[in-house]
């Protein structure tokens, strides 16, 4: 069998893989010669290619280690400090957005909720 040399970006390439994912094992077999296994093989890839352009899209975000301090805006406009256990008050928390890596970070969201609750947000 003859190869082929084709440039494309990621996400041609997972274009790519799906239009094949979808062929029949048949006509996959009489266009390519590609067997049952090698199908298997464009599945996972485009099972790898997936994950890797969501994580690209959607880092994770920080999450400080149980046991450690992360900081968060108070309800006073201030920024406080937090040891994350990883308990529920501690996942809500993190779920809720208001969850900082650094006293700065938190301190600016606090700002954010001073100008807003003075009046000086947007109405």
């Amino acid at each position: 069998m003859n190869k082929i040399k084709i440039q494309c970006t990621e996400e041609q390439l997972f274009k790519i893989c799906v239009g094949l994912n979808t062929l029949s094992d048949n006509l996959l077999e009489s266009m390519f010669g590609f067997k049952r296994n090698m199908k298997n093989t464009f599945e996972s890839e485009i099972k790898r290619i997936e994950k890797e352009v969501f994580i690209k899209q959607n880092p994770p975000r920080w999450r400080a280690g149980k046991g450690e301090r992360c900081y968060y805006a108070s309800i006073c406009g201030t920024a406080e400090s937090y040891i994350d256990y990883h308990g529920e008050f501690d996942n809500n928390l993190y779920a809720s957005g208001n969850y900082f890596e650094t006293r700065e970070l938190a301190e600016a969201m606090a700002a954010k909720w001073r100008e807003l609750f003075s009046g000086g947000g947007e109405k």
